[in-house]
């Protein structure tokens, strides 16, 4: 369940990134501070080095970036609504969500993956996260996608 790799404490509404490297940095930061990350300035690299290799833009505006790393113990997601829209491959993006998870298991992260891919297909998911005001709403838009596996 997504319950068991998030919190409101790594939902960012609203968040004011000049850039994507930014905004992943702000969510790499929001996961360290909740203890999810041993070392946040190479977890960054990381992400940063995978999004060189392939686009995570998923369309409707949306991004995953995501990475295995051993910087990271367990799975977790961070998700972030962007103030202004990034450009993205097509399309500009104004959700990301980032997923990370422990170098030597794979499957975890591929099962994490699959089920927010299948949350976002939800008729208004996308939107009910672009709506949310709060972490609090944004944490609620995101689980609801648990309805959908």
């Amino acid at each position: 369940m997504l319950r068991d790799h998030t919190d409101g404490n790594v939902m960012l509404p609203g968040l004011q990134a000049q850039d994507r490297r930014e905004a992943v940095a702000a969510l790499v930061d929001a996961l360290h501070a909740q203890g999810a990350v041993v070392d946040a300035r190479g977890l960054l690299a990381d992400v940063l080095r995978r999004e060189a290799v392939g686009d995570t833009d998923v369309g409707l505006g949306v991004a995953i970036p995501h990475v295995r790393s051993p910087r990271v113990r367990t799975p977790h997601a961070a998700v972030a609504t962007l103030a202004n829209p990034l450009p993205g491959k097509g399309q500009s993006v104004n959700v990301l969500i980032l997923l990370v998870g422990p170098e030597n298991d794979p499957r975890s992260l591929l099962r994490l993956l699959a089920r927010v891919v299948r949350g976002l297909r939800r008729p208004g998911a996308v939107q009910s996260l672009r709506d949310a005001a709060d972490p609090g709403q944004l944490l609620a838009a995101f689980l609801r996608f648990d309805a959908a596996s």
